[in-house]
């Protein structure tokens, strides 16, 4: 539970099916999250992702940078007019070095220091 609604789980996979902009060395990522509201909706920030391991470096939605077509049934961010279940989805554009397994952070600004993480491996 994460700024009274159920979030999680949390799911990750890398996309090499689908013929996005993603320079050369790099690949997508598709993150979704499962938001809960429970008849209260949620404000948030899109997720960002992070090397567990490693570097520990971190990246952010890619949706603008990569050709990745809006769906308004699996918003980028927490959708504050929804009361009902939905899944966020975000592409996160990654170096091919990248494999995981990641964190993926949910921060609500009102929740503030706590937050939601999620450990995914692709």
């Amino acid at each position: 539970e994460y700024a009274g609604a159920v979030v999680g789980p949390a799911r990750a996979e890398f996309d090499d099916q689908t013929d996005f902009d993603a320079p050369d060395g790099a690949r997508v990522l598709v993150v979704s999250i499962l938001i809960d509201p429970r008849e209260a909706a949620i404000q948030c920030s899109g997720p960002t992702l992070r090397e567990v391991e490693g570097a520990q470096r971190q990246w952010n939605d890619a949706s603008l940078d990569i050709s990745w077509d809006y769906d308004p049934e699996h918003p980028t961010l927490c959708d504050t007019e929804r009361v009902l279940p939905y899944t966020v989805v975000v592409p996160f554009l990654l170096p091919d070095d990248a494999v995981g397994p990641f964190a993926v952070d949910l921060v609500s600004a009102a929740h503030l220091p706590q937050f939601a993480r999620f450990i995914v491996e692709p």
